[in-house]
């Protein structure tokens, strides 16, 4: 059966519409007549992708190749090794892709995401350039490449690629985002915050814009806007530990320490291991009297985060307080010990 057959069709656009249990059904319908149609395995491997199965992703689209290698397939396969940090062989993948078809754009763009990665500076650069040359009208390539020349400081250049896509497409998000915190990185709150405002503009549920305007906010001191910002992003992902912590900091600042503790019990609850949290409810519990229950805390700090002088010194402090002089002195040298290798 042909890879242009419409029931492959069919199944692309419901993949691209997230419909993964529709895209299987009909992989499946197409591999029971016909088990050596490459793109079907293909396709039931992007499923297992998105689902971030990553080893049924490797094992449906190695299949794939069996039958058919195609460009578009070590491509992918390159992206579920480089999402699983197996860096040298997804960029085997991505030659390979390249090999099978030298004007591949996303080929060259991948290959130069893998370089980055890899920390292989210039040949990131040259494959950046050679996915723009063979494809001068897609944006991804000038992202990167504005990304790569944030990283390095060179932010005129950064600047310069990030308005090249805008050139191509002047609704993408992620060049306004990143245009966004290029400026609010060199101090320049107003340009930062139109670039952020223009990103939520095309994408009022833009998630990095969100977040990075709710900071910018939070620094100008419009600190209802920030919580609102903040509470957007949660809105849009329930998860976003971050958010979370950034807004149990703002209500620990205003005093309100009630919903300082219902946002630090969230970020617990994502992550147990967030020494800051624990030192939050800690330094709360202290303000209520309540010094056992913020050793105990503290303790859970120490265990997550026994380099942090700031968690040695409550700590000390604290023992110190309860009468257990020796461990209080242990602490408290700690304290100062971390305060000087971080200075």
């Amino acid at each position: 059966m042909s890879e242009l057959d419409p029931k492959i069709k069919e199944a692309q656009e419901a993949l691209s519409q997230g419909k993964s249990a529709e895209t299987t059904q009909i992989c499946d319908a197409l591999l029971a007549s016909d088990p050596n149609n490459a793109e079907a395995w293909h396709l039931l491997g992007l499923v297992a992708y998105q689902a971030q199965d990553f080893k049924t992703a490797e094992e449906k689209i190695r299949k794939a190749i069996e039958f058919k290698a195609q460009p578009h397939f070590y491509n992918n396969l390159g992206n579920v090794l480089s999402d699983q940090n197996q860096n040298d062989k997804a960029r085997e993948m991505y030659q390979s892709a390249v090999r099978l078809n030298p004007s591949f754009s996303g080929g060259y763009n991948n290959l130069g995401n893998i370089s980055r990665k890899m920390g292989k500076v210039e040949e990131a650069v040259f494959n950046y350039q050679k996915a723009l040359k063979a494809d001068p009208s897609q944006p991804d390539a000038y992202i990167n490449l504005g990304n790569l020349f944030f990283d390095m400081g060179r932010y005129p250049q950064s600047i310069d690629n990030y308005k090249k896509a805008l050139a191509i497409n002047p609704t993408m998000v992620q060049a306004l985002n990143n245009l966004g915190s290029l400026y609010h990185h060199q101090g320049q709150g107003e340009e930062a915050s139109q670039y952020y405002t223009k990103a939520l503009e095309a994408n009022p549920d833009f998630i990095p814009a969100l977040f990075n305007l709710a900071h910018l906010k939070r620094e100008q001191g419009f600190i209802d806007e920030a919580l609102a910002l903040y509470q957007r992003c949660i809105d849009n992902n329930a998860n976003m530990l971050d958010a979370y912590l950034n807004m149990s900091r703002i209500y620990q600042f205003q005093g309100k320490p009630d919903e300082t503790i219902r946002c630090l019990n969230k970020v617990l609850e994502l992550n147990p291991q967030i020494a800051e949290a624990e030192n939050g409810l800690a330094l709360i519990a202290l303000e209520r009297g309540d010094k056992q229950t913020a050793l105990k805390h503290f303790h859970r700090a120490f265990d997550i985060e026994p380099q942090n002088p700031d968690v040695c010194y409550n700590m000390g402090s604290l023992l110190r307080e309860l009468g257990q002089l020796e461990a209080a002195s242990h602490f408290l040298n700690m304290a100062l010990q971390l305060q000087d290798m971080h200075a």
